[in-house]
This record gives C-alpha cells, sequence and structure tokens, in this order.
C-alpha cells in the first residue's frame, strides 16, 4: 500500500534542455592572434565567427549617410589588407542606422552602408564573392536611440569574419 501511494506522488520528468554543441574553431592560431590585433572579439552568436563592431567612431555614419570619411576608408582598407594577409577571405558586413527615419528607409540605408564597407573590402583584395551584404536598418541598436550619442553609436556597420 505505502509502495501505492508513493507511485500516485511521483511528478513528470521535468525536459532538460539540451546543450548547444560547440564546434572547435577554425582559425589557426597565428589567425586568431591577428583577428585580436585588429580588434576582432569571437562572435557570441557563433564561437566560430569573429566580430568587429565599428561602433567605437572609426566607421560611424552620419544622419542619412551611407558614405565612409577618409578616417573610415583607412580604417577599412588596412583590416581588409591585414585580413588578406592572413589568409581570411569570408566575411560579413552588417549595416546598422539610429531611429531616425522610417523602417523601410532605415532598412534600405543600413544596406547601403553595408555595401559601401563591402565595396571597400574588394578594392582592397576581397574577391565579391567572400563578403556577404547585409541590413538591419534600426533593428539592431548597441545604444539607446533617445540620446544624440546612442543614435551616433547605432549608426554603424559590424564586420563577421566567418570561419570557413
Amino acid at each position: 500500500m505505502l509502495s501505492a501511494a508513493l507511485c500516485g506522488c511521483q511528478t513528470a520528468p521535468v525536459a532538460v534542455p539540451s546543450v548547444a554543441v560547440v564546434r572547435p574553431a577554425t582559425f589557426n592560431a597565428a589567425q586568431v592572434a591577428a583577428l585580436k590585433d585588429m580588434g576582432f572579439t569571437q562572435n557570441t552568436e557563433d564561437s566560430q565567427d569573429w566580430a568587429l563592431d565599428f561602433s567605437d567612431s572609426k566607421l560611424l555614419f552620419n544622419t542619412a549617410d551611407d558614405t565612409l570619411n577618409a578616417t573610415g576608408r583607412v580604417f577599412v582598407t588596412d583590416i581588409a589588407k591585414g585580413l588578406v594577409k592572413i589568409g581570411i577571405n569570408q566575411v560579413r558586413v552588417e549595416g546598422h542606422t539610429d531611429s531616425e527615419g522610417g523602417q523601410a528607409l532605415n532598412q534600405a540605408l543600413s544596406l547601403r552602408r553595408a555595401e559601401h564597407v563591402a565595396r571597400q573590402l574588394v578594392q582592397n583584395g576581397f574577391v565579391d564573392g567572400g563578403v556577404a551584404r547585409t541590413g538591419f536598418g534600426l533593428s539592431k541598436p548597441i545604444a539607446s536611440n533617445a540620446t544624440v550619442e546612442g543614435r551616433a553609436q547605432n549608426r554603424r556597420v559590424t564586420l563577421i569574419v566567418m570561419a570557413e
């Protein structure tokens, strides 16, 4: 009787979430060291990829503008040449905007920003087919759009070096 009572009190098993399997990095030690020297950090969304977020004013854009200034062109040129030198030839350029203007306008603007940086990469050694372009519009802010400084940080590109 006691065992029957205990069986009736059992709770249903709790589902345990599966653990994501992390694939080993495909970059060699020299490439990882060079990526770190250039300012890349390991991407938390995919541990094999490395990201360089240009929100620290190297590649910020003016409101409604999609062109790099002279400093930005030099910076992208240096990054492109550095990546080519260490044998990295797959990148994704992600464009972003602040919240000024409508969603459709910002989506198109973010893609034009990514395209502009992609052209700079291609002019400096990348094969066009190795440069993916994505526009995120205003969907991924990294700072508050309520301030001038925050909106400036959100008008940026992010460069993702993709593992092969």
